[in-house]
């Protein structure tokens, strides 16, 4: 299971172009679950802990939703974030 971060922007003249759909931002994973209450964060747990090393965070660790609804990740604020996963043969799962 990855956490994908997706719509990113740095600033708010990024995020008022109306042409411009942001930076797609990194998949966050493997991950054991996701977890958000109440919109508030999004936590999770690597599957690997020396996996979470890579992007800097902790192997429990949570990225927090702004008061702007984004969440802030590497000096990018990302307004849509989703969760898959990804089979063995490193396909998408869509459950089908």
């Amino acid at each position: 299971m990855y956490l994908g971060l997706f719509h990113g922007f740095r600033n708010e003249k990024e995020r008022a172009a109306k042409d411009n759909w942001g930076s797609n931002g990194p998949m966050i994973g493997p991950l054991m679950y996701v977890h958000t209450t109440y919109g508030h964060d999004v936590k999770f747990k690597f599957i690997n802990p020396q996996n979470a090393a890579k992007y800097g965070l902790n192997e429990e660790d949570f990225l927090a939703v702004n008061k702007d609804d984004t969440i802030e990740f590497r000096c990018m604020k990302y307004g849509d974030w989703t969760v898959f996963n990804v089979t063995k043969e490193g396909k998408v799962y869509n459950g089908i």
